[in-house]
C-alpha cells in the first residue's frame, strides 16, 4: 500500500535473480534478519533488506554516483491486522530520501567557478539559481563527444583552429543547476514518476558556437508550473553567459505523473507571438488609443493614423485560481511603428502595461488576435518535406554509465536496475537525452556538413522510453524555412517501430553570397511569371510601376512587358501632369566648361515651362534606354528578392555584391536603406546621367561604346598588367577617353570603355600583337608597342564600326563610357540625389557591416579610420577627406547615431563615385571565395552573367579546394527554392561498442 493507493508488490521485481548475483541472508531465530544481495567477489552491496520485531521494514538500495555508493532507503510497516494491505510503505520523506543521489548532482557544479546562489522560496515564480565560471575544456569535449559517439572534426583537437563543444552540452552544463530545482521540494513530490518530455536550445544571432576555453555562466529560473492531465508539468528556463553576453538559452519540461500541485502556487511565463497590427482607418486608431492598457508615448499620437502598421513584443506572467480561471494576469511590452520611409526601421510609439484579478483570459492577447495577425517567419513546403537521408541508424549501449559520467545525469533509473525495477520499468532506461544528442549529431553532420556554426537551434520531444541495447531509425525532413534558415524535422524510431523522439533543428544555410547583375542583362517579359505567381513580387513591381506613373508619366510595366520604342509623356493641367511636368524640370545635372568651371545644366533641355509633352525614344525598345533599363531591372531584383524573403529563404548574414548597376539592386534589396520609390529615383536619374553623358545625334546615337577583352587570346604572357599598359598608350596618343573599367575574371575577361575610334584602335593592335606573336618579355615591348600604336592611329581610316577581334568582343547596347573618369562631373550632381534619399540616421551599420562589398573598394563594408582612408585613395572624395581631417572616434559603439552617420557618409561616397570608378570584380570574388569562404552563390538577375564569371574564377588553380554551387535565381530555380525531388539515399548504421564510453539517452 502507497498512501492511499494499492500496487503491485515491487519488490519481488527488484528481488528477482539477475546473472552475477549473490545473495546472503541472516537468520536470527529461525526467521530471516537480513537480506543482503550483491555482485560477487564485490565487499559492498547492491540491495540490503532488513526489519526489527515491531515489524519495521527497511529496503536500502545502493546507487553508484562518482564512485561512492549513496544509499536510498525504502520504508515499510508490516500491518497484520489489516490483511488487505499487510505491507504498508511510509511515503513521508521518501521523495526526499530518493532525492540524496541527484542532490549529489546538484553539487558537482559547485565544485567549479564561484559559489552557487542557492536556491530560495521555491514556490515563488521568480526563484532562480546563477552558476558562474564553468570553463569548457578539452576533456570535457572529448569525453561527452566519445558518449554521444558525435565524431565532428571541429569536436576534435585541431592544430588551425580552436575546438569546438557541441550544443548539447550546454545541457550538461547546466544539469547541476536544473537538479537544484528538481531535487528540492515541492518539484520532488513523485520524482520517480517524472517524465523528461524534451527541451529547445537555441544560439544567440551574434553567438556563433561554443569553444575549448569558454568561461560561461547560467541562471536557470522556472517558466511553468501547472496541473495538466495526469499530473503536473514544470517548465526551466536556462540563460547562458559569456562574458557578460548572452550566448544562448534553453528550456525543458519535465511531466510528473500523478502528482498535482496546488492552484495558488500554479503560474506560467510566456513570451508572446510577435503580432502586427494595421491602422486602416481613423476608427481603428480611436480603438487601440481607448484601450486601458494601451500607454502612447509622448507625442506619439501622430504616429498612429491610417496607414501605419504596429507591431506587439509582449510578455505576460499567469496564475490560477483554477484550470480554466486565472486569478491573476500580467501583460507588458512595447509597441514599435514601422518606418514606411525607411523599412526595416521601427520607432517605438507606446507600451502595453496591463494586470488584472481573476480572468477568463487575457483581453491583451484577445484582441490582437482579433484585429492583428501573427509575424510568423516560418515557410512551410508543401507535403511533408524534402528528406535529407533516408536513414540512419545507431544502437543504443548496453550501460547508460558512460553517458551519466560524462553529463553529471545520475538519475537512478538510468544505471540503476533496482531503482528501475522500483519505478516499475522493465530494465534502466537510457537517457533521453544521448538519444537527443545523437539525433541532432546526425543532423549536424548531414544537414550542416558537420560545421557546428551553422546549427542555431534544437528541440526535441520524448515520445517514449529507449532500452539499452534498442536499435535506433532517424529520418530526417527539411520541411521548410524560419528567418533564413533550414527547417529540419526528424523522427526516431525504434527496432519495432515505435517512434522514441521527434525533434526540429534550424540549420543556417551554407556560407551564402547574393549577387546581381548589371545592365545589358534585361530581357523584355524580364519578372512577368514571379509577378503572376508572387503576391510579394507583384507589390513590388506595383509600386514602381506607380511611383514611375506618377513622377515620370511612364508606365514601367509597359515598358518591360512591350518594350516600344517610344512613349509620350504629356503635361496636362491637372495637378497630376503639373507634378510630372515639374519632375522632369528638376533633373539637372553638371558640365567642366572648357575654363575649367562648372554649369548647372537641365538633363532635358527640350523641357521647358511651355513644353505640353516629351517623347521617349528608343530604335532598339526603350527597355534598353538607360533611363528605363535602370530602374527595370533594379526593380526585377527587388521582386525576386521580396518573394525569397516571404518564403524566409534569405540568410540574415548573407554577403551581397552588385555588378556596376546591380549593386544598386543589392543595396535595395539586401538591406531597409532605400523604399522601393526612393530606388526608382536613384536609377531613373543614373540612367539619365549616363544617357546624357555623352554627346549624341539625332538618332539618341554617341559616339562611345565598350567591348570586352580575354588577354588569354592575345598572346600566353599578356596579362592584366600588359593590357593596362596598351588601354593608357592608346588614350595618351589618340587624346580620346578608352579606360579600363570592369575587371571581371582574372587574365580572361575585362571590359573596356572609350570612344569608339578609340577602341578600333584597341582591337587592331591587339590583332597585332597576336598576329605577330609581339613579345611582352623583356625592357623593349613598351616601346614596341607604343611605336604601333602611333601607327596604327595614324593609319586609322576612320571607319568606327564595332568588330570582333581576336581578343576583343563590341558589347551592343551599350553607348556609355560608364564608370569611366568622364562621368567625374556628374558625381555632385548624384551625391546630391542620394544625400536626398538616404535620411539621416536611416543606415543601420549592421545592415552593411561584413557582408557588403562596394564595387570601388571590393572589400567588405567597414566604418574604420583603415577602410575611409583606402576609400579616398581610390575616390579623392573631399566628403571623405573632411571626415578624415577631424576623425576622432576612437571606440565608438556599433549601435550609436555617430556610426550612424558614417556610414551614411561612407555610402553616399561609394555609390556616388561608383558610376565613374572601376568594378573590381576580380578582387570581389577572391574576396568570396577566399576569405569569405562562401559555398553557395545565387546570382539575381533576368539572365546568368555573373555565375560564368564565377565558374571561370573557381577553375583557377587558387580555387581547386574550394566546393562551391553557383545558381542563378531562375535557371536554377529548384535549387535556390529547395524544389527538390525525393532523393534515395543508402542506410547508415553506427553502433555503440560497450567497451567505448559510449552515449545514452537522457
Amino acid at each position: 500500500m502507497q498512501g492511499a493507493k494499492h500496487t503491485g508488490n515491487f519488490v519481488r521485481s527488484i528481488m528477482r535473480p539477475r546473472p552475477g548475483q549473490a545473495v546472503s541472508v541472516q537468520m536470527e531465530d529461525g526467521m530471516p534478519k537480513q537480506v543482503r544481495v550483491s555482485r560477487r567477489n564485490q565487499a559492498t552491496a547492491d540491495v540490503n533488506i532488513s526489519s526489527d520485531i515491531l515489524g519495521n521494514i527497511s529496503l536500502t538500495i545502493y546507487h553508484l554516483v562518482n564512485g561512492s555508493e549513496l544509499p536510498v532507503e525504502f520504508k515499510f510497516v508490516y500491518c497484520p491486522d489489516a490483511p488487505y494491505a499487510l505491507i504498508r510503505e511510509v511515503m513521508d520523506g521518501r521523495d526526499n530520501r530518493i532525492c540524496l543521489p541527484l542532490r549529489m548532482i546538484s553539487c558537482i557544479g559547485d565544485q567549479i567557478g564561484e559559489l552557487s546562489t542557492p536556491v530560495v522560496g521555491m514556490t515563488d515564480s521568480s526563484a532562480s539559481y546563477k552558476k558562474n565560471g564553468f570553463i569548457v575544456t578539452e576533456d570535457f569535449v572529448k569525453r561527452y563527444c566519445r558518449t554521444v559517439d558525435n565524431r565532428c572534426a571541429y569536436y576534435q583537437p585541431h592544430d588551425s583552429r580552436q575546438m569546438h563543444a557541441p550544443m548539447d552540452a550546454l545541457f550538461v552544463i547546466a544539469t547541476p543547476g536544473l537538479f537544484k530545482f528538481l531535487t528540492i521540494s515541492p518539484f520532488n513530490e513523485g520524482v520517480l514518476d517524472m517524465l523528461h518530455l524534451g527541451y529547445q536550445c537555441s544560439f544567440a544571432d551574434t553567438f556563433q558556437t561554443l569553444r575549448v576555453g569558454d568561461s560561461i555562466s547560467y541562471e536557470v529560473t522556472m517558466q511553468e508550473l501547472v496541473n495538466v492531465i495526469g499530473g503536473k508539468r514544470l517548465v526551466l528556463r536556462v540563460q547562458f553567459y559569456s562574458m557578460g553576453t548572452r550566448i544562448a538559452s534553453l528550456s525543458t519540461s519535465f511531466h510528473y505523473r500523478n502528482t498535482t500541485v496546488d492552484q495558488s502556487i500554479a503560474f506560467r511565463h510566456v513570451q508572446e507571438a510577435p503580432m502586427e497590427l494595421k491602422i486602416q482607418t481613423q476608427a481603428d486608431a480611436a480603438v487601440l488609443r481607448n484601450r486601458e492598457w494601451f500607454v502612447p508615448s509622448e507625442g506619439a499620437e501622430a504616429d498612429i493614423v491610417p496607414g501605419t502598421v504596429l507591431e506587439f513584443e509582449l510578455s505576460s506572467h499567469y496564475r490560477f485560481k483554477s484550470e480554466t480561471v486565472y486569478s491573476y494576469i500580467q501583460t507588458t511590452g512595447r509597441v514599435m511603428r514601422r518606418n514606411p520611409c525607411v523599412p526595416g526601421q521601427k520607432v517605438v510609439v507606446g507600451e502595453v502595461d496591463f494586470e488584472c484579478y481573476e480572468s477568463l483570459g487575457n483581453p491583451v492577447i484577445a484582441f490582437l488576435q482579433r484585429h492583428g495577425t501573427g509575424m510568423d517567419p516560418v515557410s512551410l513546403f508543401d507535403g511533408p518535406g524534402i528528406p535529407v537521408q533516408k536513414k540512419m541508424r545507431v544502437v543504443a549501449p548496453r550501460s547508460a554509465a558512460p553517458y551519466a559520467a560524462a553529463s553529471g545525469d545520475f538519475n537512478p533509473i538510468h544505471t540503476n536496475p533496482y531503482m528501475a525495477s522500483y519505478a516499475g520499468l522493465p530494465s534502466t532506461i537510457i537517457h533521453g537525452m544521448w538519444t537527443a544528442a545523437t539525433t541532432r549529431a546526425l543532423i549536424e553532420e548531414t544537414v550542416a556538413q558537420g560545421i557546428p556554426d551553422r546549427m542555431r537551434a534544437y528541440s526535441t520531444e520524448f515520445v517514449d522510453m529507449v532500452f539499452p541495447g534498442d536499435t535506433l531509425d532517424t529520418k530526417l525532413y527539411h520541411i521548410g524555412m524560419k528567418g533564413g534558415r533550414m527547417l529540419v524535422s526528424g523522427e526516431t524510431v525504434n527496432q519495432r517501430g515505435s517512434a522514441v523522439l521527434t525533434c526540429t533543428a534550424e540549420i543556417e544555410q551554407p556560407p551564402t553570397a547574393m549577387v546581381f547583375t548589371g545592365q545589358g542583362a534585361q530581357q523584355v517579359g524580364m519578372g512577368m511569371d514571379l509577378y503572376a505567381a508572387s503576391e510579394a513580387a507583384r507589390s513590388v513591381w506595383d509600386r514602381a510601376d506607380a511611383h514611375m506613373i506618377a513622377r515620370y508619366g511612364v508606365s514601367l510595366l509597359h515598358i518591360v512587358r512591350k518594350n516600344p520604342t517610344e512613349v509620350t509623356v504629356k503635361f496636362s493641367r491637372c495637378q497630376k501632369g503639373a507634378l510630372v511636368h515639374k519632375s522632369y524640370m528638376s533633373l539637372e545635372t553638371e558640365l567642366v566648361n572648357g575654363d575649367g568651371s562648372v554649369s548647372t545644366v537641365p538633363l532635358f533641355p527640350d523641357i521647358n515651362t511651355r513644353t505640353r509633352s516629351f517623347t521617349h525614344r528608343a530604335a532598339s525598345g526603350l527597355l534598353n534606354a538607360t533611363q528605363f533599363t535602370q530602374p527595370a531591372q533594379t526593380v526585377f531584383a527587388l521582386a525576386c528578392i521580396a518573394d525569397m524573403r516571404s518564403k524566409s529563404l534569405i540568410p540574415e548574414r548573407a554577403v551581397f555584391a552588385g555588378h556596376s548597376l546591380g549593386e544598386f539592386g543589392a543595396l535595395a534589396a539586401m538591406t531597409h536603406i532605400f523604399s522601393v520609390e526612393d530606388i526608382v529615383d536613384i536609377t531613373f536619374y543614373r540612367g539619365m546621367l549616363l544617357n546624357k553623358s555623352v554627346e549624341r545625334d539625332a538618332q539618341n546615337r554617341s559616339q562611345y561604346g565598350m567591348a570586352a577583352v580575354n588577354p588569354a587570346r592575345v598572346a600566353r604572357a599578356f596579362n592584366e598588367s600588359e593590357l593596362y599598359f596598351v588601354v593608357e598608350a592608346i588614350c595618351r596618343h589618340g587624346k580620346r577617353l578608352l579606360e579600363l573599367v570592369n575587371l571581371n575574371v582574372n587574365g580572361q575577361q575585362y571590359v573596356v570603355t572609350g570612344h569608339l575610334s578609340q577602341l578600333d584602335v584597341l582591337r587592331r593592335v591587339l590583332d597585332t600583337i597576336s598576329i605577330r606573336r609581339i613579345s611582352t618579355s623583356g625592357h623593349s615591348w613598351k616601346e614596341h608597342v607604343e611605336a604601333l600604336i602611333r601607327d596604327t592611329i595614324v593609319a586609322h581610316d576612320g571607319d568606327i564600326t564595332p568588330r570582333r577581334g581576336r581578343a576583343t568582343i563590341p558589347l551592343s547596347g551599350i553607348d556609355v563610357p560608364s564608370h569611366s573618369t568622364q562621368l567625374l562631373p556628374a558625381v555632385a550632381c548624384f551625391r546630391r540625389c542620394l544625400q536626398g534619399r538616404i535620411r539621416a540616421g536611416a543606415v543601420d551599420y549592421q545592415q552593411l557591416r561584413d557582408i557588403y562589398i562596394p564595387n570601388v573598394t571590393a572589400r567588405a563594408f567597414e566604418v574604420s579610420k583603415d577602410y575611409f582612408e583606402h576609400a579616398h585613395g581610390i575616390t579623392r572624395s573631399p566628403v571623405l577627406a573632411w571626415e578624415l581631417r577631424d576623425w576622432n572616434y576612437p571606440d565608438v559603439p556599433e549601435h550609436s547615431s555617430v556610426v550612424s552617420h558614417l556610414a551614411r557618409t561612407l555610402l553616399i561616397e561609394l555609390i556616388a563615385y561608383q558610376f565613374a570608378s572601376p568594378v573590381r570584380w576580380i578582387a570581389t570574388q577572391d574576396l568570396l571565395f577566399g576569405a569569405r569562404g562562401i559555398s553557395r552563390l545565387i546570382e539575381v538577375g533576368p539572365t546568368p552573367t555573373l555565375i560564368g564569371m564565377a565558374h571561370k574564377t573557381l577553375a583557377a588553380e587558387k580555387f581547386t579546394e574550394r566546393d562551391v554551387t553557383v545558381l542563378h535565381i531562375q535557371q536554377n530555380n529548384s535549387d535556390v527554392y529547395y524544389l527538390y525531388e525525393e532523393e534515395v539515399v543508402d542506410d547508415a548504421e553506427h553502433s555503440v561498442e560497450d567497451t567505448a564510453p559510449v552515449a545514452t539517452p537522457v
